[in-house]
């Protein structure tokens, strides 16, 4: 071959060469963010363009997500970042899910809560955060354990949540002083709130508690007094146990034998919040959320105090929604990091204001909101609460749960019937748990 043909062709093999790199290099720009599985396109610049898909139905916590992709975006210069999200009814959410869990179109960010964990996660539909949390700022004890615990599943993170439920008597001081009765305090037993109840009941004005027969709702007495939902496998239902037969007969009677409490037909829509608002309840249950229901209520004079105390202490039920990610997200790597960010101190700032922190260091913010409340109450009850039941088929037992408490606020059933239904449905629905979930 001729010296200098040969050296032409050379030259062009070594520029075919450098090209041919240099093309690999620009398809492969931006991949190094995420581990196998990350499925984001490029866009201009180089940049990985990854758009998740969100979706949730309470409008503060879309909010709060679409504000924290903003700043995940401002940390992550090497991706072009949006989250799209949207937001349905909380029935029509559920209904929405289950079409697209059968379907395997999850959205790759989803709001999950307690009674539905159990299912997803044993299903496989869920991704495990636990491996990204050494990689990233999340510290799990920065946040309160039954929180944490309620999206854990076999020792592993699934989901991060923003706040959670604290639990206590709200109660109308204007009944309690014009009856010349102390406040509750923490020294309350149940026997002092039922006596409490009875002194301050006025037939035709207002009765002196609100009680409610659902099993669900009333598991801080049912947990106080020594009752348990299932065993700690959750093979085998508890709920008609001696403790808890005897438990709801004790609630029972504050409605019909003591007409301390309202029935069924009593209670406007099956909603006692509409009477303690009303001025017509001196003590009412309830969650932390109606502190800010109850802000602008300038006629009614309240505060809160702790539950009382059962034979087992005082115990309550938390619970919180929480982000989790689809185990087929085509981005799931970047969608389990953006969740533990979301987990972060900063991200979860203004959320806190409004609502009892999921962690420990936010927590104050919902205390200052009312100064001039015992919110200190509520915060604290985060601290010696259960997690809300989460089984498999939650749904089979939940409805007759809801089924019997109906009934026994009508007195048409008595608690040992009413929880020996119950436990049979919910062994129906332990039975058909996939076997080694």
């Amino acid at each position: 071959m001729n010296k200098h043909r040969f050296l032409r062709t050379k030259r062009w093999g070594i520029l075919l060469l450098v090209m041919a790199v240099i093309l690999a290099a620009c398809s492969n720009s931006g991949t190094d963010q995420g581990k196998e599985g990350d499925k984001g396109g490029s866009s201009g610049g180089g940049k990985k363009k990854v758009e998740l898909i969100y979706q949730a139905w309470y409008q503060p916590y879309l909010d709060y997500v679409q504000q924290s992709a903003v700043k995940y975006q401002e940390l992550h210069p090497e991706l072009e970042f949006s989250v799209k999200a949207e937001i349905l009814p909380f029935g029509k959410y559920w209904d929405k899910l289950l079409t697209q869990a059968a379907g395997n179109v999850l959205p790759d960010i989803f709001d999950m809560n307690g009674p539905n964990f159990y299912d997803y996660v044993t299903k496989d539909l869920l991704l495990s955060l636990q491996p990204y949390i050494p990689d990233s700022e999340y510290k799990e004890d920065e946040f309160v354990k039954s929180i944490q615990d309620l999206y854990r599943y076999k020792d592993e993170l699934y989901g991060v949540s923003a706040a959670m439920d604290g639990n206590g008597i709200f109660y109308n001081k204007k009944i309690f002083d014009e009856n010349h009765v102390p406040y509750p305090d923490d020294t309350w037993d149940l026997e002092k709130f039922r006596s409490v109840a009875k002194q301050l009941t006025k037939a035709g004005s207002y009765w002196g508690a609100s009680i409610s027969l659902n099993m669900l709702i009333a598991q801080p007495y049912l947990l106080s007094q020594g009752g348990a939902f299932y065993n700690e496998d959750k093979t085998e239902s508890l709920l008609d146990s001696k403790e808890n037969i005897e438990t709801m007969q004790f609630l029972q009677d504050m409605i019909f034998v003591d007409k301390s409490a309202p029935d069924k037909t009593e209670i406007p829509n099956d909603n006692p919040e509409t009477l303690f608002v009303a001025g017509k309840i001196a003590m009412h249950p309830s969650g932390s959320a109606l502190s800010a229901l109850l802000q602008p209520e300038k006629n009614l004079d309240w505060d809160v105090a702790p539950y009382p105390e059962g034979s087992k202490g005082r115990i309550v039920v938390t619970h919180g929604p929480a982000r989790v990610v689809s185990a087929n997200s085509k981005n799931k790597d970047i969608a389990a990091d953006f969740v533990l960010f979301l987990g972060l101190k900063d991200s979860l700032v203004e959320l806190s204001k409004n609502n009892i922190s999921s962690r420990k260091d936010l927590q104050q913010n919902f205390i200052d909101t009312q100064p001039d409340k015992n919110l200190k109450v509520l915060v604290e009850s985060t601290s010696y609460a259960a997690i809300y039941p989460s089984t498999a088929n939650f749904k089979i037992w939940n409805n007759e749960i809801t089924k019997q408490g109906d009934l026994l606020m009508l007195n048409q059933t008595k608690p040992k019937e009413a929880l020996q239904a119950a436990a049979a449905k919910m062994n129906e629905a332990l039975k058909n748990v996939p076997k080694g979930k």
